[in-house]
């Protein structure tokens, strides 16, 4: 069988054969030989197959290529060898148990969501170097990335894909007391892109979340075009890669109540010269937080989609805060001070002229 995968754009699955780019498959196939000639052929074959022109670049350099697809590939290998451990290690019974009693996944949703279990350090550098046969020096490298923790405390992975390209991974500890609660390949790109960002599909509306889990289960529930910061900030290179990627609005569904994270990402959106909306997830009567994780699993798909639905253009949701805000001191007070008055009016005008559209 031969698969190409969403998962995987540009990358050829030959099941129980090789793992191919798109462009070395062609060299293979056509017997262009492992030359820049022969790579540049196979890109101006693949480029005429979708009616694109090539630019003339002489300074084309083939050793930074393939070292970026040994990269790539060295990636996707070990992302299988996490999804693998999971299932059948006998040491993945407590993050196995983490997942089904405590976040109340279901196997089935676990393998959507491509959430897998790091092997002990050495295992993995056996894997990718004797069976997988990388070279020994990116092996080493990519090995290097894992910084302490990760593999003993942290061992949940959750691969961090954006543009269509995975690009490293996310380590999750699953007892409460540890923190960082997450720990990061090294050098994992997280400002140059949205996390779980492909092409923008529908109607074109980037749905934000704060965690990766909850972008991953919207988007194993059906939900398109919802992605997670990756970050505590939204960076100005996220939103520029995702206008070139077909944005044409945002809309903000973080954790409620809502934290600083919200009005900074609104302080950096509304400069971005599109819609920005807000939506507000229903609390259950018991809960004291809701996020889209835990309201896809308690109310299910339906009860996000109403959130999406309801989402306020970003001033009018900023104007209710400010009059939630100062109506909640009236109420403690008996009546608003003068100064209180004062602050109420400064804050709604300096709403106002910081509205572009």
């Amino acid at each position: 069988k031969t698969v190409i995968s969403i998962k995987y754009p540009g990358r050829i699955l030959e099941q129980g054969g090789q793992n191919l780019s798109l462009i070395d498959y062609v060299i293979e196939r056509d017997k262009l030989g492992d030359t820049k000639e022969g790579m540049l052929e196979a890109v101006k074959r693949l480029a005429k197959v979708v009616g694109l022109s090539l630019p003339q670049d002489s300074s084309f350099n083939t050793l930074a290529y393939k070292k970026h697809q040994e990269r790539a590939s060295i990636l996707a290998d070990a992302q299988a060898m996490f999804v693998y451990y999971l299932e059948h290690a006998p040491e993945a019974k407590p993050v196995m148990e983490y997942l089904i009693k405590e976040r109340h996944y279901s196997p089935e949703l676990i393998k959507v969501m491509e959430l897998g279990l790091m092997p002990p350090k050495e295992e993995l550098h056996s894997h990718l170097v004797v069976v997988k046969q990388h070279s020994q020096e990116q092996v080493e490298a990519f090995i290097s990335s894992l910084s302490k923790g990760i593999g003993s405390s942290h061992r949940l992975s959750i691969p961090y894909r954006s543009g269509g390209s995975l690009k490293g991974f996310k380590f999750r500890a699953i007892n409460p007391a540890i923190e960082p609660k997450y720990l990061n390949t090294r050098g994992l790109p997280k400002a140059e892109g949205f996390f779980n960002l492909t092409a923008i599909r529908g109607d074109k509306d980037l749905v934000i979340v704060e965690g990766e889990l909850d972008s991953l289960h919207a988007t194993a529930s059906g939900f398109e075009n919802v992605v997670a910061t990756g970050g505590d900030s939204i960076s100005p290179a996220q939103i520029e890669d995702a206008k070139r990627r077909g944005a044409k609005s945002f809309t903000l569904c973080f954790d409620n109540p809502p934290s600083d994270k919200l009005k900074q990402a609104l302080d950096i959106l509304s400069s971005s010269g599109l819609k920005v909306y807000v939506a507000t997830l229903p609390l259950s009567s018991d809960a004291k937080k809701a996020d889209p994780d835990s309201l896809l699993l308690e109310q299910g798909a339906d009860a996000l989609r109403r959130a999406l639905k309801k989402a306020q253009p970003h001033y009018e949701y900023r104007l209710q805060a400010i009059i939630t805000k100062y109506g909640r001191l009236e109420q403690e007070q008996g009546s608003l001070e003068p100064k209180d008055t004062d602050r109420l009016l400064e804050d709604v005008i300096s709403l106002a002229l910081s509205i572009k559209e």
